[in-house]
Parts: C-alpha cells; sequence; structure tokens
C-alpha cells in the first residue's frame, strides 16, 4: 500500500518502479514487473541493477535474446555483477541455451 501510494506521488520515479517491480515479482506477476523495470529504464537506462533484475524476468519468460541484451546492459554498467554467485547463474544459463 506504502509503495502504491508513494508511486502515485511519484510515478516517474525510477526507484520507485524498481521497487514496485519486486514487488509484482514476488507475487509472481512477472509481465507486471517486466513492465515496471521497462518503463524505470526508459526514464533511467545508466542503472545496472534493474537491467540486471530485468534479464532474469525476460530469461524465465523465455524471452532469452532480450534477456542477454539486459544482462549484457546491466554487465556494461557495472562489471562486477557477474562477480556475485547467486547472480551469474542466469546468465551462464542463458548464454549456454543461445
Amino acid at each position: 500500500e506504502l509503495w502504491s501510494r508513494l508511486h502515485r506521488l511519484r510515478p516517474d520515479d525510477p526507484s520507485v518502479l524498481e521497487a514496485l517491480a519486486h514487488l509484482e515479482t514476488a507475487d509472481g506477476r512477472r509481465l507486471e514487473a517486466i513492465a515496471l523495470l521497462d518503463r524505470s529504464l526508459a526514464i533511467d537506462p545508466g542503472v545496472a541493477r534493474p537491467w540486471f533484475n530485468l534479464g532474469f524476468l525476460l530469461q524465465e519468460q523465455g524471452e532469452h535474446e532480450r534477456a542477454i541484451a539486459a544482462f549484457d546492459r546491466a554487465l556494461a554498467l557495472d562489471a562486477t555483477l557477474d562477480r556475485a554467485p547467486s547472480d551469474t547463474s542466469p546468465l551462464v544459463a542463458v548464454r549456454e541455451v543461445t
């Protein structure tokens, strides 16, 4: 509820959109989360973490090419993302599929 109210007050705030995407993901609403991350990244494409989160969601949806592009963008912005073991398994899995 708090995030929804904040979103009404700040509908174009990338941080709010990303937080809402996390909530949607936790509730199993992956497509809604993807839409929120797409919107967040359209506003501020220079932040790595939303690109990485988008890659996870796209991979789950079977959108492998788009997932790879999102992971590549995330890593171009922050190369340290590929060093965390919990973060790299989806990237490796997507690259092996394609």
